[in-house]
């Protein structure tokens, strides 16, 4: 991040690319003065600068330590480098947060404008993210977004406890920006359907995490070629994506 922080007009995208793995830069650098975020504020002060995908390694602390843990969100700062990047086009923000880290206190939830300076990225054209959510904070800041937006990735949103699901963000979207572009990355069909054909919704109430047999293609981050039907094993070998044991 120096390196890139002293050729910052030179540095138009910063891309850190996890795959789904548990790490990426210690969110810690959020939590008080430091170089690594000044050297990261600096790059994102770029005028050209217009993609951010940023993966967040954040540690498994005790429960009594909640507290610390979420300052580094809280306390403004990651939000401030982040408004830095006025021509922002693409943000895309992975964390290694589950819904186990809040048991069920929803009280405890980082609302995502808190953080997202949506407001000060007229230009935003993607967006992704995989952090704790609710229901409710989701569909509000969906709702927010710039007339910019051409897609939108909810494909990896954690749920806490009594926060909401799948099937009911589904029907909060279409209840609400029914006019937005949809991507899910691996449903967009069903998706798709649900809210502008008025067909079924794909996932069951109170889905949290697993999506359903029949619903959606499954992808491997690490085989960008590979795509299959979600389907159980019964109908690959119908299909015949896969035979039978023949022991």
């Amino acid at each position: 991040m120096r390196v890139l922080a002293n050729k910052r007009n030179y540095v138009s995208e910063l891309v850190m690319t996890s795959n789904h793995l548990p790490t990426g830069i210690n969110y810690t650098i959020f939590h008080a003065p430091c170089e690594e975020y000044d050297n990261f504020a600096t790059v994102l002060k770029n005028p050209d600068f217009r993609r951010l995908d940023i993966a967040m390694l954040i540690n498994r602390e005790l429960e009594e330590d909640i507290g610390r843990r979420w300052r580094s969100f809280l306390n403004g700062r990651l939000r401030r480098a982040l408004g830095e990047a006025k021509p922002m086009e693409h943000f895309r923000l992975h964390t290694t947060a589950t819904g186990n880290l809040y048991d069920d206190d929803v009280d405890r939830l980082i609302p995502l404008q808190s953080i997202v300076p949506i407001e000060k990225w007229p230009r935003l054209r993607h967006f992704l993210s995989r952090f704790l959510v609710s229901q409710s904070d989701i569909t509000s800041f969906l709702a927010a977004l710039p007339k910019s937006v051409r897609s939108i990735d909810l494909s990896m949103p954690e749920f806490l406890i009594d926060g909401g699901d799948y099937y009911g963000l589904l029907d909060d979207i279409r209840k609400m920006i029914r006019q937005r572009t949809l991507s899910d990355g691996g449903t967009e069909k069903e998706a798709h359907d649900f809210i502008y054909c008025e067909r079924p919704n794909p996932f069951f109430d109170d889905c949290r995490c697993d999506t359903p047999y029949g619903v959606g293609i499954l992808k491997d981050v690490f085989e960008p070629d590979f795509e299959r039907p979600n389907v159980n094993w019964d109908d690959m070998i119908e299909m015949g994506i896969t035979k039978e044991d023949m022991d």
